[in-house]
């Protein structure tokens, strides 16, 4: 039973006689029930009449060129995988030993394998499982299942050499799965190890070959040669006896060079290396886009559209995974919120919280006067906060709680209502993001920034700008900084534009990054690792500059 739930598709009856062969503790109890003593085989009787004990709780399902038994009672499925998949002690024999049968040798430094008293004769005595069998056929269930395997076993080590940087495989797996599925592996392996180094250059050959690959699998060889040529080429060590910089990449390249099939192979570098700068469009609406947010973890990217539609986007595969329509065709910001389950869609006069779950509206709030910016806090995402203009409030629902509770908090006392600057149009700026429960808020034009509590609505910080005359027009959040952005007067008749930066323990101003007076920036961006911010010119015909504010 471990062995069909432990498969992602399953496992066929000759399979399963195989694993049970290599399994020393089922042959040991084989041995202790006949009456002829230990034997070199399971015998497939003893699978039959276990099969007909189980003909209610499972099915034979088609799987490539033959049959698979799975569940088909999900109570059973479930009680299966908790009893044998869930126990830390168990679950790693059979995913070993499954990858053991399919790369023909015992797997070192993993746990629960075939043993080390089993000989190797043990795996004479099993169906070999080559990746192309009966003259050039794929082995698909090799394919399909030995990556998996190779990963829950945490066997990495046989995992790099015998998948991931086996060209054969590579080129194999994609002719008979497609390029998704290869590009899954590769990003499953870079979250348990992202230090990997070339598999982050392999990986990054996938992803910049997406557009050639998703529609011809077989121009891998010609993609690879392409982009890592130069890469190869120029790996010389520096003195006799020095190691490569790159010997695994080297041997792929050399393995791509002899493809299995007929194939134009470069010659020389043609195609853009890993590394270089590149992007990737996510097509699907029918009319201008509206709105654009990337979800705080970097794994989904949310679009509106005049065409009525919120589209969900995965990052990693640049798919689009789930489709709203008949939203408003005025909306003009987009955020995810609480784990990405929520969708908050602002416009002119409402906010409208759409579960991602149901595709339904579950918040609505409206008849504003000013537009709202919104943002969203928390540790879970879990605050939806909104600034407004003209009012100069600030309020914040909990996504956990389903909305229920709504805390208004006034951003200005009595009489700083008479500055002139507070009732301007588009006069509350925001951070995108927030520190914890903390967000940063300004008024365009002053010289204070504000860091306030979302939750309790108490004020934590003012940031003042230490140079006299200071106009802020953006504010943002780093992981450990607040950066305000701002104009001040340099010498008589110049203003330049700089970064303020600010402690985001204690609030002090820890130093000043100066741009030029040519600068009219109005928006600011911060990357993940929070070591550089990307500032954004109105001006169509004016490249940005980029301020670095880490360190």
């Amino acid at each position: 039973l471990g062995y069909i739930s432990a498969n992602q598709a399953g496992v066929s009856t000759p399979e399963l006689v195989d694993l049970l062969t290599m399994d020393k503790a089922c042959m040991d109890e084989v041995a202790i029930g006949s009456s002829v003593g230990r034997v070199s085989r399971f015998p497939v009787a003893n699978w039959l009449r276990l099969r007909v004990q189980l003909e209610p709780y499972i099915l034979d399902y088609r799987v490539g060129d033959g049959y698979t038994i799975q569940w088909n009672n999900r109570t059973v499925r479930e009680a299966a995988s908790d009893r044998y998949l869930e126990n830390r002690d168990k679950a790693p024999s059979y995913h070993t030993i499954v990858s053991e049968y399919f790369l023909g040798r015992k797997l070192t430094n993993t746990p629960g394998g075939s043993g080390e008293d089993v000989p190797e004769p043990r795996f004479a005595l099993v169906t070999k499982q080559p990746t192309y069998i009966d003259g050039g056929r794929l082995n698909l269930r090799k394919l399909q299942e030995m990556s998996h395997h190779l990963i829950n076993a945490n066997a990495m080590d046989a995992l790099r050499k015998d998948c991931l940087f086996n060209f054969g495989f590579v080129l194999a797996k994609m002719l008979a799965f497609g390029y998704l599925s290869c590009l899954d592996e590769f990003q499953t392996a870079l979250d348990i190890d992202s230090s990997d180094t070339e598999l982050k250059l392999l990986d990054e050959v996938l992803k910049l070959s997406r557009s050639v690959l998703v529609g011809d699998p077989s121009q891998f060889p010609s993609q690879l040669v392409g982009r890592l040529h130069g890469l190869v080429t120029k790996d010389v060590p520096v003195a006799p006896g020095d190691p490569k910089k790159y010997p695994i990449l080297a041997k792929v390249f050399a393995d791509a060079m002899k493809p299995p099939m007929p194939c134009l192979i470069p010659s020389n570098v043609c195609l853009t290396q890993p590394g270089s700068a590149t992007y990737e469009p996510l097509i699907g609406h029918k009319d201008c886009l509206t709105s654009v947010t990337v979800s705080t973890d970097g794994t989904l990217v949310a679009s509106t559209s005049r065409d009525r539609m919120l589209k969900i986007w995965n990052i990693r595969t640049g798919v689009c995974i789930q489709t709203l329509t008949d939203i408003s065709s005025a909306t003009c910001m987009v955020r995810l919120a609480y784990h990405n389950q929520y969708a908050i869609l602002a416009e002119q006069t409402s906010i409208t919280g759409y579960d991602l779950t149901s595709g339904t509206p579950v918040f609505v709030v409206y008849d504003f006067i000013d537009l709202p910016t919104v943002v969203v806090a928390g540790a879970e995402d879990q605050y939806v906060v909104s600034f407004f203009d003209g009012t100069n409030v600030m309020k914040t629902w909990n996504a956990g709680n389903g909305f229920a509770e709504c805390r208004e908090t006034q951003l200005i006392s009595a009489e700083d209502k008479t500055k002139p600057n507070l009732h301007r149009d588009r006069a509350t700026i925001a951070g995108l993001r927030s520190h914890g429960d903390l967000v940063i808020h300004a008024f365009r034009g002053s010289d204070t920034a504000h860091v306030r509590n979302v939750r309790t609505g108490n004020l934590v910080f003012d940031l003042r700008c230490p140079e006299p005359g200071t106009c802020i027009s953006s504010v943002g959040v780093s992981r450990d900084y607040y950066v305000v952005g701002c104009r001040f007067q340099l010498l008589r008749f110049n203003e330049i534009f700089a970064l303020d930066i600010f402690s985001n323990t204690n609030g002090k101003h820890l130093r000043t990054a100066k741009g030029c007076g040519f600068d009219l920036l109005s928006e600011l961006y911060i990357n993940r690792a929070g070591t550089h911010a990307m500032c954004l010119q109105p001006h169509p015909s004016v490249t940005p500059p980029k301020y670095r504010c880490g360190i």
